[in-house]
Parts: C-alpha cells; structure tokens; sequence
C-alpha cells in the first residue's frame, strides 16, 4: 500500500518523539528518527551522509522542537544545512517538503529573514561563520541570513494553552508567476483551536497584525512567506479555568467544551490586543512551519480539547479540570502528508509502495517496530520455582508492627544491623496494597559511573569488576534478570489462591540520579565531577568513604530470594521463596579472566525450614498483639493547636546552598529559559545533619523509620532499605510513583508536579472567629483545605509544570513502547497526602516486545519531574546551577526488578519504582579527630527543590523547597528528641 515515508529529525528536544503519536500503527514504519548530528551532511569516510545516502529514501522531513536558537549549530545541527539546501535549489523536482515545530519553524523563518530586527552576536563556539555570506536567487529569498528575525516573546509561553486563529492564505505566488501550494496547513479545522505552546522566542515579534479580520491579515514578512496562523496574547487559558467555577464559589459540574465556551470573542476589543505569528508556508515551495505543538498533550477521550469533570474525595466537592489536548494535530499531520502527495504527483514522482529498506529503519533512533508484534514462544524456566504460602489470614495486627518486629527479631545481636528491605505501603490504596519485607538477601550489587565498578557481595564472597565500555549497568542487570523469566508458582496449603502482589523476588534498591550518565544518549560528565581514587579497584574490609563514590554508591541492589509479603486488602501475610529445581548457578559475569557465577535460591529443605519459622513467628506475634500499633493511626483525638506558618528550617540542618545563592540561581535558571534553552528546570537542594555516634544501618534507623517518618507522613512508596557492606541506610516517604512495567507488558508513569501544603491545624483565628476545638474547627480546616486545592487547581503556574512533565513522559514512552499505545488517562488531578496537596498525572504505554522492564525504566530515567524539559539540556544546565554537586539518591528512583511469571506476556520480569523524594539518605564517610585519628562520621541528608519556570516567584520558590524538605526533617528531629542524644558540634 502505498506511504509517505518521513524522516524526523530530533533537536534533542523532550517531545519530539510525541509526534510519533499522531501516526497511525500502520505507517509508523515508514517514518524514522534521527538525532541533528547523529550523520554529517555529505562529507563522511565512515558513516552514511543525509544527503547522498539517507535523504533519497524519503518523501518528506519534519524538523522538531528543539532548545536554544537556530542560529546555533550546536543546537540546530544538520537542519541548517538541510534547510538552506532547501531553499537553493532551482527546480521544483529537487524540492523535498518540510514541515519545522517550534525550533524548526523558527529555524525557517530565521533562514528566509530578509529583516533584520537586530543584529545577533553569535557564539563563540560557532566556528567558520564568516564563510556564510548573503545570497540570492532567481525567487529573490535571502537562504541565510546573518541578521535574524528570532527574538524574544512578547512573554513566556510553556505549557500553556492559547487559541490559534487561521488566516486566508494569500496566493502570493501570483505576482511571481509561479504555481500556489495545494495545500495550507489547516484545511478543514476551524478557527479558532485550541493547541498547547512551548516557546519563550518567536519569529519577527515587532510585526503586529491589527485592524483586519479574522481570516485575512498582512505580515511584514518576506514575500516568499505567507503568515497563516496567529495568536492573542491573552489569558484565555485562564478565563477557560475560572469558567468552572461560580463567582459565589459554588461549581460546576458538566463538560464543557473549551472551543465553544471561551470567553475569547472575535470582536474588535479582542482583536486589538498583541497577536503572535503562529503559523506560515512558503509561497512557492513545500515548506511550512508552526509555532505551536500539534503533538500536545491528549487524554484517552480522543482528539477533542474538553473540561472534564473529576470528584475530590477529600473536600467532597466536585469541581472542573480541563484536560488538554491539541485537537487538530492529526489533521495537520495528515494536510501534510497530503500536501506532499500533491507535491509528488506536481513533480511526476511516484509514491512508493514498499516500506523502507530495513537497512534504514535501523538508522531510526528508536527501532522499528514490527505490526502486529509476534507473540515470542517461551519456555517455563526449569531451574527455579517460586513457592507461596500463606502464614497468617484476616490478622489484627498492621504491617508496620509486624515488620518491625520482625526486623528486630532478625537482628540476633548483630550491632551493626542487618540488611533490610522494606518496600512499604504505608498509605494502602489502589496505588499500591502490598508491602515487603525481606532480611536475608542473596547478594548485593553496588556501582560507581565514575569508575564504572559494579561490587558484589554475599555472605561467602566480596569482589568488585570494571565493567567493559560497551556495557552500563542498566544492561549487566538486564542479563542478570533474564536468567529468572518464566518461574512457574507453586502455593503451598489450602484457601485462596496467592495473591498478585508484583513483586516476586529479584532486585530491590535504588538508582541514584547520576546514573544519568549511563541513561542519557548525548549527555557527558563534566570534568568537574570526575572522581581521582583509584583506592577501591579491589574490594577489601575497609573501602567506606575512601571516596564518595563509595560512600553513596549510584546504584545499590539486594537480591531476594526469600520475603515477606502483607496484604493490605485481606489482612495476610504471605511466605514467598525462590526454590532451586536443578543445581545451577546464575552467571553474574563479573570477571574479566571467567565467569562468575552464585547459588541463587533455596532447596526444597531450606524452604520448608524457613516457611515454619515465618508462620511461628506470625503467629506468635499475632496472639500477642492483639490491636494495631497506635502509632500508626492517621487521626488524633484532638485538633492541634500550630503556631502561624513560617518555613525556617532547624539550625542543626545546614543547606548546600544558602538561601541567597538559591534565589541567585533561580534567577539564573529563568534567564536560560527567557533564552530558550528550556522550558523547565527542577532546582534542588540538599538539607543536611550530623547524626550522633550510632553504628552505620543501626537498628535505631528502623525506629525513625517506623515510629516517626511512616507515621507522620505516610505514603503508598514508603521505603526503608539498609546496605551495610557500604554503610548507607535509605529512609524513603515519597508519594510519587516513577514507573511501574506489569506482567502484561503496560507501563504506567504518574509524575507530580505542583504542590501545596495541607491545612492541618486550627485556621479559625484566620477569619478572626472564636475556635470551638471542635466540630467547627474541623469544618474549618475542610473549607481551608478545599480552597489550597482550589487554587492549586487554577495555578496556571502549576498546572504549566505538570503539562510540561506530562508531554516529556509521553516523549519518554514513545521511545520503549508502541507510541500509537501511548495515552493520558488522568490529567493534573489533585491527590492529598499527610503534608500536602500535590497535582498528579497518569501516562500509559504499552510496552515494546523487544524490551525488559529494566531498559524500560532506563530509557525514562532520570524521572523527567526531577529535571525539567528538554530533559538533556535541562540535566546539563543544572549541573552548573548546582554547582557539580552530586545529588546521589536523591532525584533517583526505588523499587523493584521482579522476577518473571509465567503468566506474565513473554515470561518477562516487572518493575514498580518511586521517584526518590521525601528522603532521608544516612551515609558514613571517614573523618580525623581532633587527635588525628581516623573515625567514621555518619550524616543524613534531605533533598528538596520544585520546578523552575518564567513564572517563578522567588520568595515562593524557596519556601517551597524547606516546605517539601519538612516532610522528612520533623521525623528526624522527634527521633533524635526520643533517643536523648544531641547533635554534635560541626
């Protein structure tokens, strides 16, 4: 069937790989995706060339968005010449049609910009730009032009709605005697539209469209471009929200539909105010250009940008969101790829009828993908089974008492504390219903990027291996798991059948956020980080804090073979063990000279022994208890009695940044983006405090853990989890989910971005009214609490942020999953936790076969709500704004690589991990004593930060941060209070 084949060329933006989604699961095949200067134009010894050897097999091009300027070559890359090879040729028949997004658009325009606005200094990186001088040609266009019509915008546009109104298209052609266009963008869609923009610099902004219809407007632009599309510079994204609501605070609670309710009227008060170009075409050949992005975010409803109404439990309101969604993307899509099949039949070319060779598609950044996906035969896995018991059914007892007591009771005197994991759902709910608990694990990995030493350890051997530089960690884990796909269940006893808990044994730990350096195609250290020690190359007793690569190691990981599970829903507990079938050993490959191989699970003996001992326990501890933990209830008798808000922090906790260098880069971070150079960038910080002398993963930590930090600010992915072979302990409440992969292969991600403190204490003296302490005062704090979510709800700020995150994910599961299968469920909905509100999104995917769960999660990390978008240049940027300095766990991602099912599609393992937020990190590192002596110094460190935009108060932006950082630190500071002990003197 015959297909216009298209190439994509990627300005290493966070939603290029979006427009993916606006093809059909049918012609995705023939379009591939390639980085800007991922080939060299026509002059290459080694790889293809564009223009000689990749170029001729495609009909048409689509230039992305991209950071920073066209004038850039390290931003725009091969496009400039692409584009201004373009615009020189003669012939209609060497035309090949271009549609540019954002950068691409922009990068048209500064290309044929016969006006000079002003004269831009270039950068001095841009090598041999004196060589391009003014041209012209018989169609008197200027194809580079050293003056540039890109300028700054009237103001800052990023995630952010505005209506799109379409101009007549001109025939300015006529005057030329040349032949008009077929085909103008927006044939068929009204106007105006709705489409979502991200852009802080636009094409020729000093050239205003006033006194003219809707339909019919002049552009002091070059002949050769005709202005289809502008925008008002207004805030009808806003008004669209307060519809919603009534003036008398009641609301409403029907669907909406933006494109016939907004209070935008085409009359001359409107029409009077600043307008945009949006949108133009060249007059003669195939080129056209959009400001906006047609690949904006969409909600599974279809292509319709609608207000949905959604239900707030918490306040027992209902109130109005608007899910967003660029409408017409793929109808603009489909005008040019019809625009290009009328440009071919002009030029008596043919339409191919086979898709691409498969020697191009590989070229593709993201591998072709074959439709319909063949289903991969796999075989049981014979080596191992798993075995389920259940050991305690419909118990009186919660999770959190028994685990702990669990945990002590494993503990048999070992002062320096066991390795715990415990993965906990201290807020059960649909998020998350089952918590894990294992003491006793395999073996530990560990890995340094900077040395690129993976360390393993188990109770019978400690060794440590380089791995080769065609490997990452992400990979070695990826083998690793693959040894454990298909393992049969077998449950043990009567009752109901086991329980679909997610995690089945395998990898439980972290992945530090600068694992960065493995994850992200394009990124590279700077020298500043690199780390000199060379002390470590072998493992031997005494490696901690020799430097801090082994201090906070980027990666940790215990093996399970044997846990605990609760059930939250029915109240068990359940007994999981991974049985050896044969006497076979899993190959860690971990020496260069032989394989290295471990005994990973239990014998059938062994199973059986251990199984006994969980149940006596659980049962014992059962008749003993015979009520929850109080400590873990939710609600107090009384209401408390709080001091007006302030957001101070504790002296004993010390900021790497003080307050006025924050602010400074703050102010740093919103002049990059005014720039261009992102859309968003996710500042952060670390609060830090010296712990008194406790021995390193010291039972005392599972006490902070579980009397103070899961009580007072529980969330459904708590963690706790100790490495004692490098003497770091991970104290975890983050309410955010990074990235879960099921057994059938779906994906889901759920970032938040937006936060607001809970109302929890007496707001009665606000309004000046007498306190009841009672039912009145609980009214009170309800009302308080729905007006912080109403207001959250409208910040457009917020609301900016999180669509921001949300069209990044979607870029980020285009590239592992079938990108037709990639929706958004659930748009900036409110969920409420202890401490605070917080605006959450839910992006979906289905996964690609020829990918696992572990190159799942790293083809999306780091978590995009901890960088900013585009997500490269954000990373970069904020290795200076942070002065090098490692964020470590912080930023990062918990969870699990679980063992695979055989009910699970491909026999493939799972993930489920958090995003690392809400975290207190304890780390060990060696120090001298004021006699010289060498001792062990033990700090634990909170990060916090929030999401940098143009429209970044900076007082707000700061009290954000300590705001976020108190969800850990009053935990720290109750424990260190209960324990007696005070902190010493720095």
């Amino acid at each position: 069937m015959p297909t216009i084949r298209t190439l994509i060329v990627d300005n290493y933006d966070s939603y290029t790989f979006n427009l993916l989604q606006l093809w059909d699961r049918d012609e995705i095949e023939n379009v591939v995706v390639i980085r800007n200067d991922q080939f060299d134009w026509c002059v290459s010894s080694a790889l293809p060339t564009l223009r000689d050897t990749i170029l001729p097999y495609f009909d048409n091009i689509v230039i992305s968005p991209g950071p920073g300027r066209p004038e850039h070559p390290a931003d725009f890359g091969i496009c400039t010449e692409l584009l201004r090879t373009q615009l020189e040729v003669i012939s209609e028949a060497d035309c090949i049609p271009i549609f540019g997004v954002c950068l691409g658009y922009q990068g048209i325009g500064h290309l044929l910009g016969a006006k000079v606005d002003h004269w831009f200094t270039l950068k001095p990186f841009w090598k041999g730009w004196e060589k391009y001088k003014l041209k012209s040609t018989s169609h008197t266009l200027c194809p580079f032009f050293i003056g540039t019509q890109i300028t700054h915008a009237p103001r800052i546009m990023h995630g952010r709605l505005s209506q799109i109104y379409i101009m007549e298209v001109a025939n300015a052609a006529d005057d030329q005697k040349e032949k008009p266009l077929c085909h103008n963008l927006f044939e068929g869609i009204p106007s105006p539209f709705w489409a979502v923009r991200y852009h802080s610099l636009i094409v020729d902004p000093d050239k205003t469209i006033s006194h003219l219809s809707i339909r019919s407007a002049s552009l002091a632009l070059p002949s050769n471009l005709i202005p289809t599309a502008y925008c008002v510079e207004n805030d009808a994204d806003v008004e669209a929200l307060l519809i919603s609501q009534c003036q008398d605070g009641s609301v409403n609670n029907t669907s909406v539909d933006i494109t016939r309710t907004s209070s935008i009227r085409n009359d001359d008060k409107a029409l009077s105010s600043k307008r945009t170009l949006m949108a133009f075409q060249h007059a003669t050949k195939p080129i056209w250009g959009v400001q906006f992005h047609p690949e904006g975010a969409k909600t599974n409803e279809g292509f319709l940008m609608y207000i949905t109404v959604m239900s707030l439990i918490l306040v027992g309101i209902r109130i109005v969101l608007q899910s967003i969604c660029t409408e017409y993307g793929q109808q603009i899509l489909c005008n040019f790829q019809q625009a290009t099949a009328d440009w071919m039949h002009r030029n008596k070319r043919p339409i191919r009828k086979l898709p691409l060779p498969s020697y191009i598609q590989k070229l593709s950044v993201v591998p072709p993908l074959i439709w319909p996906p063949s289903v991969m035969p796999f075989a049981i896995n014979l080596a191992f089974r798993l075995v389920v018991k259940c050991v305690g059914d419909e118990l009186a007892v919660d999770s959190g008492s028994l685990f702990q007591h669990m945990i002590e009771q494993a503990r048999s005197g070992n002062i320096n504390g066991n390795e715990i994991v415990w993965l906990d759902s201290a807020r059960p709910g649909p998020l998350s219903n089952f918590s894990y608990l294992s003491t006793a694990p395999a073996f530990t990995l560990t890995y340094s990027t900077l040395h690129r030493q993976v360390n393993f350890i188990s109770p019978a051997t400690a060794l440590s291996h380089i791995l080769p530089e065609n490997e990452t960690f992400f990979t070695r884990l990826s083998h690793l798991l693959s040894s454990f796909n298909a393992v049969p269940t077998c449950k043990l006893g009567d009752g109901d059948q086991s329980p679909n808990a997610g995690f089945r044994g395998g990898l439980v730990g972290y992945l530090g956020y600068e694992m960065k350096r493995e994850s992200m195609e394009g990124y590279y250290t700077p020298e500043e980080q690199h780390c000199d020690c060379l002390n470590h190359r072998e493992i031997d007793n005494d490696i901690t804090g020799c430097c801090r690569c082994m201090e906070e190691p980027d990666a940790a990981f215990h093996f399970l073979d044997r846990f605990v599970v609760y059930d939250h829903v029915r109240k068990s507990v359940w007994a999981y063990c991974l049985v050896r079938v044969k006497d076979v050993e899993v190959d860690l490959g971990l020496s260069p000279k032989k394989d290295v191989k471990v005994n990973v699970g239990l014998s059938s003996e062994q199973c059986e022994k251990w199984i006994a001992e969980v149940e006596i326990l659980v049962s014992n501890f059962t008749r003993n208890s015979q009520r929850p933990n109080q400590a873990s209830c939710d609600f107090k008798d009384t209401i408390p009695r709080l001091s007006p808000t302030h957001y101070d922090l504790p002296a004993s906790f010390v900021s790497d940044a003080t307050r006025s260098s924050y602010l400074a880069s703050i102010c740093s971070a919103v002049s990059q983006i005014h720039e261009g150079e992102s859309y968003e960038i996710c500042l952060t910080t670390h609060f830090r405090h010296d712990l008194p002398p406790l021995p390193a993963c010291s039972f005392a930590l599972t006490d902070l853990y579980a009397n103070h930090l899961r009580v007072q600010n529980s969330t459904p992915f708590s963690a706790l989890l100790t490495f004692p072979s490098c003497e770091i302990s991970v104290l975890s409440a983050s309410p955010e989910r990074f990235l879960k992969v099921d057994q059938n292969g779906t994906v889901e991600m759920k970032p938040v971005k937006g936060t607001v403190a809970v109302a929890k204490g007496c707001v009665c003296s606000a309004d000046g009214q007498f306190c009841d302490e009672g039912e009145q005062c609980e009214m009170k704090i309800k009302e308080e609490n729905a007006r912080r979510v109403r207001n959250l709800q409208c910040d457009i700020k917020e609301r900016g942020e999180n669509m921001m995150i949300v069209d990044l994910i979607r870029n980020d599961l285009a590239q592992i999953c079938d990108p037709t299968s990639v929706k958004v469920p659930k748009l900036i909905r409110v969920e409420s936790y202890e401490t605070v509100h917080q605006l959450v999104s839910t992006v979906v995917g289905e996964l690609r076969p020829d990918i696992d769960c572990v190159m799942a999660v790293a083809g999306c990390f780091p978590p995009g709500s901890m960088t900013g978008a585009p997500k490269l240049r954000s990373i970069q940027i904020l290795d200076s704004l942070e002065n090098q300095v490692p964020r470590g766990v912080y930023s990062g991602c918990l969870g699990y690589f679980s063992i695979g099912d055989t009910l699970a599609k491909g026999g493939k393992g799972t993930a489920d991990f958090n995003v690392v937020i809400r975290t207190g990190v304890v780390t060990t590192s060696r120090c001298k004593g004021d006699d010289g002596e060498t001792g062990k110094r033990q700090e634990l460190s909170v990060g916090a930060g929030g999401a940098i935009t143009s429209l970044s108060n900076l007082e707000k932006e700061w009290e954000e941060v300590l705001l976020k950082s108190k969800s850990v630190v009053p935990s720290v500071l109750a424990f260190l209070n209960n324990l007696g002990l005070e902190r010493p003197d720095r």
